[in-house]
């Protein structure tokens, strides 16, 4: 593997932490003005936000060459070639994706469990004194950690795809 094809796959690789970590939130931000919060200045201003973040993403996965030309990503290297026993870069993507979605997964399972807790006990209980007794549902937190649950799901599921289609 040549020095350009890896820092293709780590273009390629920015681009999907790009999406995942940049794009989703702001769209779930969108979602979910509500209520006294919403504004159609925040809600202009988050389009605008994720028009930029799509377009960035767009120019990362079209043009990796030139942002590798651009910083001279290829040159200064002792070799012409790194050895990784010969991987393809579909393999690392595919790894990379499911790296992706255990972190989503492992990281919204926990909240995802206290937000439904918080909405039973929201929900269920007549007691305003105890230990949580300071503690409110927050159902916008509560839907974004949903969010990223299935969007976590759905990245481990079809690694091979999004692995195939960045490859």
């Amino acid at each position: 593997m040549s020095p350009k094809d890896f820092f293709r796959i780590v273009i390629k690789l920015t681009a999907l932490f790009v999406i995942c970590f940049g794009i989703v939130p702001v769209m779930a931000n969108l979602f979910f003005i509500t209520g006294y919060e919403f504004s159609i200045e925040m809600a202009i201003v988050l389009l605008i936000v994720i028009m930029i973040f799509v377009l960035f993403v767009i120019a990362i996965l079209n043009r990796p060459d030139k942002i590798i030309g651009f910083f001279k990503l290829d040159q200064g290297f002792d070799s012409d070639s790194f050895n990784f026993s010969n991987v393809e870069s579909k393999y690392i993507i595919e790894i990379a994706c499911a790296i992706i979605g255990l972190i989503f997964i492992l990281s919204s399972t926990p909240k995802v469990l206290y937000e439904a807790f918080m909405y039973f006990k929201y929900n269920v209980s007549y007691e305003s004194s105890g230990p949580f007794s300071l503690d409110l549902y927050n159902e916008r937190e509560f839907y974004i950690e949903i969010i990223f649950l299935i969007l976590g799901l759905i990245v481990l599921n079809y690694r091979k795809w999004i692995s195939e289609k960045l490859g």
